[in-house]
């Protein structure tokens, strides 16, 4: 049976990070399994009582921002800019491949290669955009998730948290006080008492004064059905 549009352009949104996220699990593995092993400060965290974040991540009404993965192999680059109702999320952007997913008045995909744009049927509503932040920032926008926290710094305007999560994982988490958000997150590996940066993930250029042409489509792009937007986003 084909795939709705709406799965395929969550695919393409993610494959971007597919890799990254793949390498990522296999170090924390090894570090899991070597965990008995580990020390240093964090490791003193782990039977602490996990709680909610001690700091602000809901993303603002009105924004917009590069999310920036980086690690030893590569860099990516996502862009999300909301208003209000209306929002937007690209993958691979600044390349031939950046995509984006569009909600306006309607649900759109944008495929700038082809330069061209489809309307579609989201399958989770408002929830696809906060779901797809959530997960191309690692966590440090539109996340609860409960871990053990701890402030390892506090100077000009930021404070920086070291934590560990249900499953394990070590990272850190600078956040702008004045902003009211995090603004990068790094995220470990750790054994033997050495810790190694795996990726970091960044905010840039992250501002309250949101480009109304953002919501708009490139007059130069043509619509094409659901069915031919499947088969621009589809892997060959």
């Amino acid at each position: 049976m084909p795939q709705p549009l709406a799965v395929i352009i969550s695919g393409f949104l993610m494959q971007q990070i597919t890799f990254v996220k793949f390498t990522l699990f296999i170090s924390l593995t090894v570090t899991l399994l070597t965990g008995c092993s580990s020390s240093g400060p964090a490791a003193n965290l782990a039977g602490a009582e996990p709680t909610e974040p001690p700091f602000t991540n809901d993303e603002p009404e009105k924004y917009q921002t590069y999310i920036v993965q980086t690690t030893p192999k590569e860099t990516v680059r996502f862009f999300v800019a909301r208003d209000g109702d209306k929002w937007r999320v690209d993958s691979a952007y600044g390349t031939p491949n950046q995509t984006t997913s569009l909600h306006t008045d309607k649900d759109f995909v944008l495929a700038y290669e082809a330069k061209a744009y489809s309307e579609y049927e989201s399958t989770h509503g408002f929830n696809e955009r906060p779901n797809m932040v959530q997960e191309i920032s690692y966590g440090m926008l539109n996340s609860k998730e409960k871990a053990v926290y701890e402030e390892i710094s506090s100077e000009a305007g930021m404070a920086k948290f070291r934590f560990i999560d249900a499953k394990g994982k070590e990272s850190e988490v600078t956040f702008d006080k004045e902003r009211g958000l995090p603004i990068k997150k790094e995220i470990f590996s750790v054994k033997d008492g050495a810790k190694t940066l795996e990726i970091t993930i960044s905010l840039e250029g992250l501002t309250t004064e949101v480009d109304p042409a953002h919501f708009e489509i490139p007059k130069e792009f043509k619509k094409v059905s659901a069915e031919e937007m499947k088969k621009i986003l589809t892997p060959r």
